[in-house]
């Protein structure tokens, strides 16, 4: 074993560094399928508020100014 893998063994009793790295992959897997499914909640709201702001507020466009060389 690899002396910075001993002391994870030694926070988790009665199991090998095998059933160690796969308890940790597996919490890592977990923590980013909902961190994925968090942001893609978050990013859909964010979206209907947008388009509700935008429907809401319905300014006219102005015309843009003119410069004074566009006349050629």
């Amino acid at each position: 074993m690899k002396a910075h893998a001993v002391w994870f063994c030694n926070f988790i009793p009665n199991r090998t560094l095998m059933e160690a790295n796969w308890l940790v992959i597996g919490v890592v897997i977990a923590c980013a399928a909902i961190l994925v499914v968090f942001l893609v909640k978050r990013n859909l709201k964010d979206e209907e508020e947008l388009e509700d702001f935008l429907n809401k507020n319905d300014h006219p466009i102005k015309k843009e100014e003119t410069e004074i060389n566009d006349n050629q």
